[in-house]
């Protein structure tokens, strides 16, 4: 699931712009995820309840604290792959829940970083929920 594109503030990332001033935290401090059942013909679809995440809510400490563990490892991977060679480009980054891939069509737009002088992606990038995010979400909000 999409959350937020990376090309404008790679260099925030690469120099660990702290968590809680991120793009990203302002993306996911407080959202609505609406899970969608597509079990069966598309005829049967249907929304399931929709689920409030505020990360300032006590109930999600847990949650907030492994995104913020997320985000520093995804930012120190990224660097990690640049700094292998001075041509070395970026590659998909994951955390426990979140991760950045590419996310660009043609024509492509690669991404240029101040920090390293030079072009570190060839298409432009974006965070993602992965799969265990939604399903700790769920799982969370089954428990209460």
């Amino acid at each position: 699931m999409f959350i937020t594109q990376t090309a404008s503030i790679m260099d925030e990332l690469l120099s660990y712009k702290d968590f809680y001033h991120s793009k990203l935290y302002q993306k996911l401090e407080h959202l609505l995820y609406v899970p969608i059942s597509k079990d069966g013909p598309q005829s049967e679809w249907m929304f399931l309840p929709c689920i409030e995440v505020d990360l300032s809510n006590p109930k999600y400490s847990d949650l907030a604290d492994q995104l913020e563990h997320d985000y520093y490892d995804i930012c120190k991977q990224l660097n990690d792959m640049l700094q292998r060679s001075s041509n070395a480009m970026l590659h998909t980054a994951n955390g426990r829940f979140i991760q950045i891939r590419t996310k660009d069509s043609k024509p492509y737009k690669p991404i240029y970083s101040e920090i390293y002088h030079r072009i570190i992606s060839d298409k432009n990038r974006a965070f993602y929920f992965k799969k265990e995010f939604m399903k700790y979400i769920v799982r969370l909000n089954l428990i209460e």
